[in-house]
C-alpha cells in the first residue's frame, strides 16, 4: 500500500488506518517533536499532491479485504475468501506525514470514503489552515477532528511548532474557535507538552485557559514519548500533564499508554513487510509494534533486530526504552 499504513495503535484512537495524503514530510510546520521527521517542505499552498483516484482506490481494496466477512464496509466488492483477509479498524485517520489539510481534495476524499464504509472517519490536523472557510468546508463530513494546540504565546509557538514563517499563533486559535462555532462532531484537542519549551507556568495557565474557551469534546495531554530521529526532546513530567489537565476540567486527560490490538488472532502473508510498514511511519517499541501485529513480544523483537542488522532500521534509547525507527 503506498498511501494507507497500518493499522496502527493510537493512544487515542484506538486501532487506526492511517491514510497519507501528502508527500513526507510536506507541512506547515516543523515541529521539534515531530516522530516523522524534519519538514523538507513547509509551506501553506493547498494543492492536489497526491492523486485522489489511487488513495480511493486504496481504501476501497482494503475495505473489501477486510476480515469479519468486510463487517462495516458499504461496497464490499470481492468476498474475504479471494483475498488474505485484513483487520477492522476503529477507525479510518486522514494523518500521516505532512499536514492533511494542505491536500485541496481532502474534502472529496472525505465524503467518498464516508459512502464506502461506516467506520468512522477521523482528521488529525496541527490547526494551521482552519481559520480558511475551505479549509473547515473540508473537514465538516468527518466524525472526529483531532486538532492541536501546544502554544498560546507565539515565541513559544515559533520554537516549538517552527512554522512557515508568516503565520502567527493567534490565527490559528481563531481558526480552532470557527471550526468549534461550525462543527457538530467531535473535536479532541490535543495539547503536547515538551520540558524546557512549554511547560512554564505561564504558558500552562495559557493554554489551559486556551483550551477551556474552545470548548472541545475533549483534551488530550501528552508528552514527546516517541523519540524525532533528528532532534532531542526532554518529554515533560507527569505531574506537569496531571496539573494542565486538572487546569482544564474534566474533558481533560493525560493519554494513557498504547492499548493492546484487538486483532492478536488475525494471520499475515508477510509480518516483516507489516512490521517495517510500521516503524517506517514512527518509532516505536517492540511492545507497540506487537500490539498491532498481534505477535508475540519475542518474535517481534527478533524480526526487528534482524531489521536492525541488515540496516532497514536503527535502535535508539530514548528515555529508558529503546525506539525502532528508519
Amino acid at each position: 500500500m503506498k498511501y494507507l499504513f497500518g493499522p496502527v495503535p493510537s493512544r487515542r484512537l484506538g486501532i487506526s488506518l492511517g491514510i497519507d495524503v501528502l508527500p513526507t514530510k510536506t507541512c506547515t510546520f516543523d515541529c521539534v517533536y515531530c516522530e516523522v521527521g524534519k519538514t523538507t517542505h513547509r509551506t501553506l499552498r493547498r494543492a492536489d499532491y497526491t492523486p485522489k483516484g489511487e488513495i480511493l482506490r486504496e481504501i476501497h481494496d482494503y475495505l473489501s479485504s477486510m476480515e469479519c466477512g468486510s463487517r462495516g464496509s458499504r461496497n464490499p466488492g470481492q468476498s474475504a475468501g479471494r483475498r488474505p483477509r485484513l483487520p477492522v479498524p476503529d477507525v479510518l485517520t486522514f494523518s500521516g506525514s505532512g499536514e492533511p489539510t494542505l491536500h485541496s481534495r481532502l474534502g472529496e476524499m472525505i465524503g467518498e470514503v464516508k459512502e464506502m464504509t461506516s467506520i468512522p472517519v477521523a482528521v488529525i490536523t496541527n490547526s494551521s489552515l482552519l481559520y480558511l472557510p475551505e479549509v473547515r468546508d473540508d473537514v465538516m463530513e468527518a466524525d472526529i477532528i483531532l486538532p492541536s494546540l501546544d502554544a498560546v504565546s507565539d515565541k513559544v509557538f515559533r520554537r516549538l511548532n517552527q512554522p512557515e514563517p508568516s503565520m502567527k499563533v493567534d490565527l490559528t486559535i481563531s481558526g480552532l474557535h470557527l471550526l468549534r462555532q461550525e462543527y457538530k462532531g467531535q473535536i479532541w484537542l490535543e495539547i503536547l507538552i515538551v520540558a524546557g519549551i512549554n511547560d512554564s507556568d505561564d504558558e500552562i495557565e495559557k493554554l489551559a485557559k486556551a483550551a477551556r474557551d474552545l470548548r472541545p469534546d475533549k483534551v488530550h495531554v501528552h508528552t514527546a514519548d516517541r523519540p524525532s530521529p533528528v532532534r532531542e526532546v526532554t518529554p515533560a513530567s507527569l505531574d506537569t500533564l496531571r496539573t494542565l489537565a486538572h487546569a482544564i476540567g474534566d474533558v481533560a486527560q493525560v493519554v494513557p499508554d498504547i492499548p493492546a490490538s484487538k486483532h492478536r488472532d488475525r494471520q499475515h502473508d508477510d509480518i516483516r513487510a507489516e512490521v517495517f510498514n510500521i516503524i517506517c511511519k514512527r518509532p516505536g517499541r517492540v511492545k507497540d509494534v506487537a500490539s498491532v501485529t498481534g505477535m508475540d513480544d519475542g518474535i517481534v523483537a527478533g524480526i526487528l533486530d534482524q531489521m536492525v542488522e541488515s540496516g532497514q532500521v536503527r535502535k535508539r534509547l530514548h528515555e529508558g526504552c529503546e525506539y525502532y525507527y528508519r
